[in-house]
């Protein structure tokens, strides 16, 4: 799920009306038949019409049994006979987020901006899984293309190895990373770094392989390339919106009945540039967390190496890093608390520190309200807020 940051905004209320009357129409079948109301997520009412707690804190943060189930593309865990029979019956989901944020320049109007998008998952055969989420409309406009959109076979190394093709969530910690309780994602999961905006958050299109372990250990080596729609996916050239080509490969530990788990990735690519050039780069990363049924704390860091980002024949070299710090507490069941201090620099004079608040209230299982606190030194803060539904997914018939 993309930030209202991340989000083609308007400063017109219009593409917010246009989404909170979708949000409105739906809500009211929420709660016309609230006994139906099941997890966001398709897979979880393949396996019996779970809650979304048995996957998610709130949505769209994944607790440790959702992270794994995701690193593992959806090869472990999940029921796959249970799965394709709830298939039959059109396994889809509808998502639509609201967003608001108050304009920090004086005498500009606030930002408002809503996303309203399908969700499908599940498994094609008992070896074959799927997903794709695809925007429908975005801040007001059709959507310009695919926000994920992949297939993996499961069955190497006796169905611990799985092949996967499409675009996805580049695979450096992508459970944490690209499903964040906050509304502005990591900082250090987007900074440019001079003319290179190749973030190792972005949807891309590639292929990985991932190879499952004993008791939660998840290996990855993956090839990435676009960021842009389908019809110029694998190609890594800036006309066409590409992020040039990058390997990655990363170590997990992700068992979900662990308190801790961590990890240490690596990223290296190069991005073209305006003059025909390319900038060659490399990122490494690493991640550790801890956590019981209440609380979570997190620690991810990053440093990285650019050898021309400003497209000036390699005379600035740069040397990036960023860091992120994270508390997640759950007073209550529907409350979840969160508060991250981010700081990144990329090597080049610019460098930012940001403190985020976030307080998430989810009063129904498939319903999430966020407000947000993001405060920087020397700036007004920015209050943001976003209402968040999905579903509810009737079995056997159509919402």
């Amino acid at each position: 799920m993309l930030s209202y940051s991340q989000r083609h905004t308007s400063a017109l209320r219009a593409p917010v009306l246009l989404s909170l009357g979708t949000l409105v129409v739906l809500l009211s079948l929420l709660f016309a038949n609230p006994l139906t109301a099941r997890a966001i997520p398709v897979l979880a009412n393949g396996q019996g019409g779970v809650s979304c707690s048995m996957c998610h804190t709130a949505p769209p943060q994944l607790n440790a049994t959702g992270r794994y189930i995701l690193a593992t593309n959806f090869a472990k865990v999940l029921d796959a006979h249970s799965q394709m029979l709830n298939d039959k019956k059109m396994p889809a989901a509808l998502e639509v987020t609201v967003n608001a944020a108050n304009q920090p320049t004086p005498g500009l109007p606030n930002v408002y901006s809503g996303l309203v998008q399908l969700l499908t998952a599940g498994f094609l055969g008992k070896d074959v899984t799927y997903y794709a989420s695809i925007p429908i409309e975005e801040g007001g406009f059709p959507a310009a293309s695919v926000d994920q959109s992949w297939i993996a076979y499961n069955g190497f190394s006796h169905g611990n190895g799985s092949l996967q093709v499409g675009m996805f969530p580049t695979p450096i910690f992508a459970p944490w990373i690209s499903q964040t309780l906050t509304l502005s994602g990591y900082g250090l999961a987007a900074v440019p770094v001079g003319l290179n905006a190749v973030g190792i958050g972005d949807n891309r299109w590639g292929a990985s392989y991932t190879q499952i372990g004993t008791k939660g250990l998840v290996g990855n080596v993956a090839y990435m390339t676009s960021a842009g729609p389908l019809e110029k996916a694998y190609d890594g050239d800036l006309d066409s919106g590409g992020e040039g080509q990058s390997f990655v490969g990363s170590l997990q530990y992700l068992w979900p009945q662990s308190r801790w788990t961590g990890g240490l990735a690596a990223m290296t690519g190069s991005y073209p540039l305006p003059s025909g050039a390319s900038d060659r780069y490399n990122r490494q990363l690493a991640l550790i967390s801890y956590g019981k049924s209440r609380w979570r704390l997190n620690a991810i860091g990053m440093v990285g190496y650019d050898a021309n980002p400003n497209d000036d024949g390699g005379a600035t070299p740069s040397s990036s890093n960023g860091y992120s710090f994270e508390s997640i507490y759950h007073p209550w069941k529907q409350v979840h608390i969160a508060a991250r201090y981010d700081t990144t620099n990329d090597g080049l004079g610019t460098s930012a520190k940001n403190y985020i608040f976030d307080t998430v209230f989810q009063p129904v299982p498939n319903v999430v309200v966020t407000v947000e606190d993001l405060a920087s030194p020397g700036t007004t803060p920015l209050i943001s807020y976003q209402v968040l539904w999905a579903g509810p997914w009737y079995r056997g018939r159509n919402p």
